[in-house]
């Protein structure tokens, strides 16, 4: 019983943690595409 229990808290847990890395993820890059947009703009400058 104890392990199903385990099992059935562990799953929300797990899609949770996916949901915070792909989030993450995503704003990571969204950053580095800006960042390179500025420094591009800067060097035409």
């Amino acid at each position: 019983m104890s392990i199903k229990y385990k099992i059935i808290l562990s799953v929300p847990v797990m899609v949770y943690v996916k949901c915070i890395v792909t989030i993450v993820g995503e704003v990571q890059e969204t950053l580095s595409s800006h960042k390179v947009l500025q420094n591009y703009q800067e060097a035409v400058q």
